[in-house]
């Protein structure tokens, strides 16, 4: 992504608190069957120094097979966006523009095959998403 120098964000905690806020992102692939987008929710943790990206992505959904051959994905946090009209300016000459806020994070993924540690993960999801039907989830047929 373009990002003037005087727009450009390098403090990862900032970063990480954005992806947090904004954590409705597109997980976007290349794979043999080309480019792919697919738009999850995503938890975002920090451990140490490292960020870690946690989402479900469907069986159904082939997308997840891009991830096979260990290569690189990117996955796009978007908010807020707006429309800025030259009128604003005090210069005549000017020209239109879009001020918006993005990070778009880039890693490796990893299949999550362990059931227990697939549902650790999905509990995370539902605690973000969904607190009060949390306390229903352990109930749900671990299948």
């Amino acid at each position: 992504m373009y990002s003037p120098r005087h727009n450009r964000v390098d403090d990862q905690a900032t970063l990480v608190a954005f992806m947090q806020a904004h954590s409705f992102a597109a997980l976007v692939t290349h794979g043999a069957a080309g480019l792919r987008a697919t738009h999850l929710p995503v938890v975002v943790e920090r451990d140490g120094g490292q960020v870690r990206l946690l989402a479900h992505l469907a069986k159904a959904n082939p997308q997840w097979r891009d991830f096979a051959a260990g290569a690189e994905v990117m996955v796009v946090f978007a908010e807020p966006h707006a429309y800025v009209s030259p009128r604003h300016y005090e210069r005549a000459e000017t020209v239109p523009t879009w001020n918006y806020a993005a990070v778009h994070a880039y890693g490796v993924p990893r299949l999550v095959e362990d059931r227990d540690e697939k549902h650790a993960q999905q509990a995370k999801l539902v605690a973000l998403h969904d607190p009060e039907y949390l306390a229903r989830f352990p109930a749900l047929p671990r299948d």
